[in-house]
């Protein structure tokens, strides 16, 4: 409510501009010239005029009444006769019978009044340049001239611009030598019948000793009415007014606003005004952007830092975040996904906070469930922008990326755009494929395996197989601990080292639901029992031959070729070897199975060599000795 403070205000500010007045010899009526070129600012229209005489209405109440951006809410009303845009009293919430201020278009007479209560206009507002709002950082308003100049334009355009306040009544008018301001004093006995401002601007009345208000209207012997058309056109430079030109979907905070409406697209607005310019015109923004602050030309058309406005863009989104953190994450991850140029990110990876990296990170790893593996085809590559050049290479490092997603991490590639993981790889753990196996391997202890059969028969099986290739036989495996590693094996070059994990070691994570056999072998110590599960050394050398045969990933054919040389091998693998003695003086009887069918055995019976090595019992290589001598097999 506006309190006995502000009229005693309003009464020192009225001796004040007496003073003033009579300072400046404007006791009397006179006209004087402005010291403004007619020309000036020749491409304004009657919109930006419009612009900057309901930036000064506004910035008035804002200050006059110490209001937050957020509290200013005009709002629009039709009536049959007129159209009003009022300014609710905040101090009175639901008190349609108080306001602040008003905008009243009256229909018949194409005439429209600004009002705004308890205010007042000194004479030195008419001097080039003067302005009371350079150190509000809450006004919109800065260089001192948009009053006069929006009378200038308005004059230029053929309309009479009025103004009373401050016990004056003020007529512009241009003339062939100039632009000339006439001052009336005015010595009303207003005062005499004090009202209360709140009530009189909620039914739109002002007075001249207290208030201070502009009147549009046709000039003297001119038809030209303001046209309702127009009027509307005017009111659309302002993001405020309720019920007209507020976006229907905006979500504000105290770091600027983020608007949504489709009209609203590419459209950027400072303090709630207009600017029909960006830096990003020839790639408009996606969505629409209203800025708290900021510096704009002289011509309103345009912020006049281009970084400010960047971070201005992002300040907006990651003060939203913080209360709308569900609805609009996805948007932006969208925008950096599919428009990394567009404005409204192109400066995220150089302005985005930590924080606000991590919650992408983490909305990203949420979205694939723990299914997908994300990879960059310009980072993940390692593609330097010469190399890039030569797109066969390229392609051929994206494709050894997807593959070893596929084939070693087992999980499906989702590409993320090169923009988007530049700005994860500075603030959280995105990885590589390769980084991947790294990381998960790297700090891994030695697991102590199973003293089992199962686990015995693995052991000796899997470094058997790579003893088989020349270029892997001095390649070492462990099996390590697995509690934290969801991958299966990671092959560490440099020492030669094939990392397993132990869960291989075991029949029932190596089997699961589905069994190879109806019945469940008996996990015993016995180092000479039965193994029937030669498809799970298969199993486990094809889940690392991808890493042992490094890029280019997905050589199939190759793999095809080294598992049919295991497996033919394995088929022929001896187990519950026993060693006998014969009725025959030192004679022995060497026994032994394999996994090899009967038919097999008696099909190729006649054409089947068998080669026995026998070893003291005191041999230091019997028992260690992964291939049967120099034939090659296990």
């Amino acid at each position: 409510m506006m309190s006995d403070n502000i009229k005693d205000k309003v009464n020192n500010e009225e001796q004040d501009l007496r003073a003033s007045e009579e300072e400046m010899g404007l006791d009397d009526s006179r006209a004087f010239p402005l010291s403004i070129s007619p020309s000036y600012v020749n491409d304004w229209d009657t919109s930006a005029a419009f612009r900057e005489l309901y930036q000064n209405w506004k910035d008035a109440i804002l200050e006059s009444f110490g209001l937050d951006r957020l509290e200013f809410q005009p709002t629009y009303e039709e009536q049959d006769d007129y159209i009003s845009v009022i300014v609710p009293d905040v101090s009175s919430p639901g008190d349609c019978s108080r306001a602040l201020g008003f905008i009243k278009y009256e229909k018949a007479e194409g005439r429209m009044i600004i009002a705004k209560a308890c205010a007042q206009l000194p004479p030195e507002s008419l001097q080039f340049g003067h302005s009371s709002k350079r150190k509000n950082t809450n006004l919109a308003g800065c260089h001192g001239e948009g009053l006069k100049l929006a009378a200038l334009v308005m004059s230029r355009h053929g309309y009479s611009v009025n103004i009373d306040a401050s016990n004056a009544h003020w007529n512009f008018s241009l003339k062939e030598s100039g632009f000339y301001c006439q001052f009336w004093p005015f010595r009303g006995d207003n005062a005499s019948s004090e009202t209360d401002p709140a009530i009189d601007m909620a039914q739109l009345r002002s007075r001249t000793d207290r208030d201070v208000t502009v009147v549009i209207e046709a000039s003297v012997g001119k038809q030209d009415k303001i046209p309702l058309a127009l009027f509307h056109a005017w009111l659309r430079v302002s993001l405020d007014i309720r019920r007209f030109s507020y976006p229907t979907r905006i979500v504000e905070t105290n770091a600027g606003d983020l608007i949504f409406d489709s009209d609203f697209c590419g459209q950027l607005y400072l303090k709630g005004m207009a600017l029909p310019a960006s830096f990003c015109e020839l790639k408009p923004y996606k969505l629409g952007y209203n800025f708290p602050r900021g510096k704009v030309n002289r011509d309103r058309q345009i912020l006049v830092d281009s970084h400010e406005e960047a971070d201005l863009v992002r300040q907006i989104w990651e003060a939203a975040f913080q209360n709308h953190k569900q609805l609009l994450l996805p948007i932006y991850i969208d925008l950096l996904r599919n428009s990394p140029d567009a404005p409204d990110v192109g400066f995220a990876k150089h302005l985005l906070e930590k924080p606000t990296r991590t919650l992408i990170w983490k909305h990203l790893l949420d979205e694939t469930e723990g299914r997908h593996f994300y990879y960059s085809e310009a980072s993940s590559a390692q593609v330097s922008p010469l190399r890039a050049i030569l797109l066969l290479i390229y392609i051929n490092e994206i494709a050894q990326s997807i593959g070893m997603i596929r084939d070693v991490l087992k999980k499906e590639p989702r590409r993320l755009p090169g923009a988007l993981w530049d700005l994860l790889r500075s603030a959280s753990p995105i990885r590589t494929a390769e980084e991947e196996q790294i990381h998960c391997f790297k700090n891994s202890d030695l697991c102590i395996p199973p003293d089992t059969h199962f686990s015995w028969t693995i052991q000796r099986a899997i470094q058997a197989c790579l003893t088989v290739f020349p270029q892997w036989k001095h390649i070492t495996v462990h099996f390590v601990r697995s509690e934290s590693i969801p991958m299966d094996v990671f092959y560490d070059s440099q020492p030669g080292i094939l990392k397993v994990n132990q869960r291989w070691l075991h029949f029932d994570s190596t089997h699961g639901n589905t069994r190879c056999r109806d019945f469940t072998p008996n996990e015993t110590s016995d180092h000479q029992g039965f193994f029937f599960c030669n498809h799970v050394i298969e199993d486990l050398l094809r889940t690392a031959l991808p890493s042992l045969l490094g890029p280019p990933f997905g050589r199939k054919a190759l793999e095809n070729a080294l598992l049919r040389k295991i497996r033919n091998i394995l088929r022929f693998m001896p187990h519950n070897i026993k060693v006998m003695t014969t009725a025959m003086v030192g004679g022995l009887m060497i026994t032994w199975e394999d996994n090899e069918t009967q038919s097999v055995r008696n099909y190729t019976a006649p054409r089947c060599l068998y080669h026995v090595i026998l070893h003291d019992e005191n041999c230091p290589h019997g028992r260690t000795q992964l291939l049967h001598g120099a034939a090659g097999m296990l």
